[in-house]
């Protein structure tokens, strides 16, 4: 794999939280510029919606 140079976005918001798809597919939820704020919105999403099976912070 090829590493890629981080973009603007991505340095002004590092922290990802990402739902796992079937297949090996990916989704981003929401980026959030500190984890801080990503762990109360992963919270939340676990507490709104606990069928889901994993959804996973990512910096």
């Amino acid at each position: 794999m090829i590493p890629k140079q981080p973009t603007y976005r991505d340095r002004l918001q590092p922290w990802h939280l990402i739902r796992h798809l079937p297949n090996c597919q990916r989704l981003t939820v929401a980026r959030f510029a500190r984890r801080r704020d990503a762990e109360s919105y992963l919270n939340a999403l676990r507490r709104l919606m606990p069928a889901v099976p994993r959804i996973q912070l990512c910096s």
